[in-house]
């Protein structure tokens, strides 16, 4: 039987990174594969993909290796159809009907099916019999009376919003929520005050509650909205039944055995539960006063349109320079600066960067990494005008922390690909100064090599670097590590003849038969250029 990699070169380009997603994506490749499904630009080819993962091809099976026909989907491995059908069941809505079944019927195909993928074609069935998904997740009363009491304020929350903006029919419920909140506020508060000839007392400490009510208000309806909408979002609703990998909605039963009946319970589980909200971004009760009443201005200026913004709005966001670095990340996840569309990033990188004094460099790499980090990773094709116009603003104005919080991470991620490295290259080229290549050199050292990897390394050598002898030593000591599984690579001995010809005079005798050796597992045309090259360094 062929191997994975083989069975992808089946498949169209525009579909490989999506597989190869699901295939090495571990436990989290339905999730991987899902924003990889989600940055695609333009109609995806459903058609193209079910027809090849259907198409019959011809296999051994069994130990006497009998000759045998199977849709192609029966020959990946089991990790592989786990994550596929955990990913059709989180997109089957966008997915044609006669594609699923076809699907279905050839998974079918396959005797020896894995239990978990047994019982994940049994949701797919249902949700194709039904024909809606949610009537395939079978709730206990308790979670169904939850789930109607929620349905009910929701709607009642669209009537409230009616005209409050691009959110309003969410916010409503939300605002109407933080009245009754507000109210039971000031009832304690005016408990509390005294008697009414401590008027002027009372007045003032009024205003100082209602300050906090207004941080605490908003926090506490960012966590419920936040909760609200994850529940309506299928894959958050996915693991929250079930709280184990990416088949969250399986992972009880597999453990019970009871695949075929698919009754989730969820009694343990809390739906709208506050601690659950907050749990990921730490507890917002620990910022102080001052810093919670901005975070309604804030989510204001993120929700509005930046053209037309205030000249006062970058004061709202002077705050950001009396939190320490752990008040900085808290307030980006409560923001979700990570969800902020790529068209409003360059007029809230324009108010950033009009800030003063300058960020610190704690708090400019948190926001580097919230604003940027997770949709570079996400990319499939070149980043668009306003992403990479926010990026290039951002990293010129704070380098150093863009290359810690930015560039490093980029360089670390296990599916980083020649998008990613593009992006890199050109932030290189066009943001960071000298004293900052070397700061990236360190960086490419420690991570795995790949041919992505290499284009950085050359952009490094091309603005001549200045390499300190340790690190030139680290540099020859990989390059020699890595001869042999680039021996047939260009790029790399491209690689190594600008090392030859601009870094000559750092090589020493050392390091010329380390080269030697690395020179001679070679395989390219330029092999005898290389060796050239390296007699005349001997010769000097």
């Amino acid at each position: 039987m062929e191997g994975p990699g083989c069975l992808l070169e089946r498949f169209e380009k525009s579909h490989r990174l999506l597989l190869q997603t699901l295939m090495s994506g571990g436990s989290t490749g339905a999730s991987l594969a899902l924003k990889v499904f989600q940055r695609s630009r333009g109609g995806f080819n459903w058609g193209g993909l079910v027809s090849t993962l259907t198409r019959e091809e011809p296999c051994l099976e069994g130990e006497a290796h009998s000759l045998a026909v199977k849709p192609l989907v029966c020959l990946f491995p089991v990790a592989f159809k786990r994550n596929l059908l955990a990913f059709l069941y989180r997109t089957h809505a966008t997915v044609p009907r006669d594609c699923l079944l076809d699907l279905v019927r050839s998974f079918q195909q396959d005797p020896k099916s894995d239990s978990w993928v047994q019982a994940l074609l049994g949701v797919l069935n249902r949700d194709l019999e039904s024909g809606d998904a949610a009537a395939s997740i079978q709730l206990t009363s308790e979670c169904q009376q939850r789930v109607k009491l929620l349905s009910e304020k929701i709607r009642a929350g669209s009537e409230l919003g009616t005209g409050r903006g691009p959110r309003g029919r969410w916010m409503g419920y939300f605002n109407a929520h933080s009245e009754n909140y507000r109210k039971r506020k000031s009832d304690t508060v005016g408990l509390t005050q005294g008697s009414a000839s401590d008027s002027e007392d009372g007045g003032s400490q009024s205003k100082k509650q209602k300050v906090a009510n207004v941080g605490d208000t908003a926090v506490h309806c960012g966590t419920e909205e936040k909760a609200a909408e994850e529940i309506l979002d299928g894959p958050v609703l996915d693991e929250r039944l079930g709280g184990a990998g990416d088949c969250g909605l399986l992972g009880g039963l597999m453990a019970s055995g009871e695949s075929e009946k698919l009754q989730p319970s969820l009694a343990s589980v809390s739906l709208v539960s506050e601690g659950q909200g907050t749990s990921k971004t730490g507890s917002v009760g620990e910022l102080p006063d001052r810093i919670r009443s901005y975070f309604p201005k804030l989510r204001e200026l993120l929700e509005s349109d930046m053209e037309k913004s205030e000249p006062g709005s970058s004061e709202d966001l002077q705050v950001l320079n009396e939190c320490d670095p752990a008040q900085v990340a808290l307030l980006c996840s409560v923001l979700r600066l990570s969800e902020v569309p790529e068209q409003v990033l360059p007029q809230f990188c324009t108010v950033l960067l009009a800030l003063s004094p300058d960020l610190s460099c704690s708090t400019a790499a948190e926001l580097a990494r919230s604003l940027f980090l997770s949709k570079v990773l996400s990319l499939t094709e070149p980043a668009s005008r306003f992403l990479m116009t926010a990026v290039t603003s951002f990293c010129s104005r704070y380098p150093r922390p863009s290359c810690c919080s930015l560039i490093g991470p980029i360089l670390q991620a296990q599916f980083a690909g020649s998008v990613q490295m593009e992006l890199v290259c050109r932030l290189i080229e066009d943001c960071l100064d000298p004293e900052h290549y070397m700061l990236v050199f360190g960086q490419v050292l420690s991570v795995p090599w790949s041919e992505e990897v290499l284009s950085v390394i050359h952009t490094l050598l091309d603005r001549k670097v200045a390499l300190s002898p340790d690190q030139f030593e680290q540099f020859i000591d990989r390059l020699s590590q890595q001869a042999a599984h680039f021996s047939k690579s260009m790029k790399f001995a491209k690689l190594v003849l600008a090392v030859l010809t601009k870094h000559q005079s750092s090589v020493t005798v050392t390091h010329k038969n380390t080269l030697a050796c690395s020179l001679a597992l070679n395989e390219t045309f330029l092999k005898k250029c290389l060796q050239a090259a390296l007699k005349r360094i001997a010769a000097v």
